[in-house]
């Protein structure tokens, strides 16, 4: 579809959510340089920012370098793929509907933001707040959030939905006030806190980090392994939720 290269780095950070693959199939090059993007306060064309080139593939490519100071990648998509040959930076996938979002790198701060469908694939790290919401709105609600690294603080922060799957460690308060969903992560401290709804699986955990509203509920199979079993939060009225931990280490 179109390949998108900055041309140099920005001062401020750029904010590309009008470069949707839904919008973006069809349009003549010409027509593509046209289209506005926010630097900062300004609106201005993707010509003054970009190379931008016709590709044979059916992606819209972000890729050199400065990619961190990219804002709002997939913000929104519903259909296609977008591919970033590099880091993305804030709101990666925020919103998204469905279509699917390959980090090569790492993601900033509240990447998958609200998803409600679609898959965000993070081959590097993601930043704090993947898959939650603002501050007072609901979180992830469908879709499929997948980073092979690491995850900052807070994610998953109010999911109603969908599934987050950390194959590295995430920080602390991991799936915090879930209302539903599955979050997984290798380890994580505090996960769960004012849970719901939900379920959170840890490949292991320190008892410390066992918040104390989690009641211990025995061991049961999870796809083929025993874990452990939390119920809670307690400190929740009428909580459902589930923390299964593999490993219990002291």
């Amino acid at each position: 579809m179109f390949q998108f290269t900055l041309k140099d780095e920005p001062e401020v950070c750029v904010e590309v959510d009008t470069l949707l693959p839904e919008r973006l199939n069809g349009m003549k090059v010409g027509d593509v340089r046209k289209l506005k993007v926010r630097l900062g306060k300004l609106e201005v064309e993707v010509g003054e920012l970009f190379e931008v080139r016709k590709t044979s593939g059916d992606e819209v490519v972000f890729d050199g370098l400065w990619l961190e100071r990219v804002k709002r990648i997939g913000y929104g998509m519903s259909d296609g793929c977008i591919v970033v040959k590099g880091n993305a930076g804030m709101y990666a996938g925020a919103f998204m509907k469905g279509g699917r979002l390959v980090i090569e790198g790492n993601a900033d701060r509240f990447a998958g933001m609200n998803m409600s469908g679609g898959e965000l694939l993070i081959k590097g790290d993601a930043g704090d707040y993947l898959g939650s919401g603002y501050r007072g709105d609901d979180g992830m609600k469908g879709g499929k959030i997948v980073v092979h690294g690491n995850a900052g603080d807070e994610a998953g922060i109010k999911m109603k939905g969908g599934e987050i799957i950390v194959k590295g460690n995430a920080g602390m308060f991991f799936g915090g006030m879930m209302r539903g969903g599955v979050a997984r992560a290798k380890s994580a401290k505090r996960a769960g806190a004012n849970m719901k709804d939900g379920m959170i699986v840890l490949e292991e955990a320190r008892k410390e980090d066992i918040l104390p509203g989690f009641s211990y509920a025995g061991k049961d199979e999870f796809e083929e392994k025993i874990y452990h079993v939390f119920e809670g939060d307690k400190a929740v009225r009428k909580s459902k939720g589930r923390l299964l931990v593999r490993s219990l280490l002291d």
